[in-house]
């Protein structure tokens, strides 16, 4: 009887989570004391590390250093096992240091590809759009899974919602015939979902809008450089853009990003029409409309102008100096 009280009393999932988890870490723990002179990891994308490895890691006295990829996971991640994490501004820091255990050091660094922004190209089809349109405005959707299950089932990015963001680019092409739109994603696999089928046809006949469909000469960096505002769901794309002091207007319909993390109601639209106001106030005043998010954005992000990859490879070098 003790025993089956014992026992019952116990919750097994939970037990069989743990005992997982330390198995997993002494797996790691092993691995790394292979490495005799290991003294640094650094790590590729901070979200995806393991941290029974980042356990295992700081059990072996061998430092992990890991940069920010995404701003919203941060409100989302659990307690950090990295000694160095290098992150985009601010909001972070001051957020992320409210939980961090006493090792972890946490230093606002900026997003680490700003420099390959600055020194993107744009392509002479933008010097011609031009000539022709006042403004160019870069519009960032959401990929679509080709899978129909997964395609219809994604929390933010299903095939509903990504269609309800091309009816709104629609709407702004026609109510801003003076401006042209760049749609950018991820990828344009939605061109070959049947469900999107008549969207893609009334886009392509639509004056000024451009599928960017070559994602080897559209990369994020050049579709940046050739745009002077973007319409956006949220990606990390869109942190960098405003980072750099290109103004964003995040199109919140469906509560993302802002049920995570809140932008602002300088940055976030929740409605077409709070889209549309934005988009001209923006026309009849660009740089009005920059100075008055300037602020906002460096509550948000390092400084544009901070050399990011410089200042991190300084502090490599140092941490593997005293590693």
């Amino acid at each position: 009887d003790c025993i089956c009280n014992f026992f019952g009393g116990l919750d097994f999932d939970l037990l069989i989570t743990y005992l997982s988890l330390v198995w997993s870490t002494q797996q790691a723990l092993q691995r790394i004391k292979e490495l005799k002179s290991a003294k640094v990891v650094l790590v590729g994308f901070d979200i995806l590390f393991p941290q029974t490895i980042a356990l295992a890691c700081r059990l072996a006295n061998v430092k992990t250093v890991a940069v920010q990829e995404r701003m919203l996971a941060s409100w989302i991640m659990g307690p950090l096992i990295l000694d160095y994490y290098f992150v985009l501004g601010p909001s972070v820091g001051t957020y992320l240091r409210t939980f961090a255990p006493p090792h972890c050091r946490i230093e606002e660094l900026g997003p680490i590809r700003l420099k390959d922004h600055r020194v993107a190209q744009v392509p002479p089809l933008i010097d011609e759009i031009r000539k022709r349109y006042n403004f160019v405005v870069l519009a960032l959707d959401y990929h679509s899974e080709t899978n129909w299950f997964s395609g219809k089932n994604g929390i933010a990015n299903n095939w509903r919602n990504n269609m309800l963001f091309y009816e709104h680019v629609m709407e702004l092409c026609r109510a801003f015939p003076n401006a042209y739109f760049l749609l950018k994603g991820k990828n344009s696999n939605f061109l070959k979902i049947d469900f999107f089928q008549d969207m893609v046809a009334k886009m392509m006949g639509q004056h000024n809008l451009l599928l960017l469909q070559n994602q080897e000469v559209w990369t994020p960096f050049v579709s940046v450089a050739s745009a002077d505002i973007a319409v956006a769901r949220h990606t990390s794309l869109a942190d960098e853009m405003l980072a750099l002091g290109k103004p964003i207007i995040f199109d919140d319909y469906d509560g993302f990003p802002s049920k995570i993390f809140d932008y602002g109601s300088q940055l976030t639209s929740y409605s077409l029409e709070q889209v549309r106001g934005k988009l001209d106030e923006f026309f009849k005043d660009p740089v009005g409309y920059a100075e008055r998010i300037k602020s906002v954005c460096s509550d948000l992000y390092c400084a544009s102008d901070f050399p990011v990859q410089e200042v991190l490879h300084t502090r490599l070098r140092e941490i593997y100096a005293c590693a």
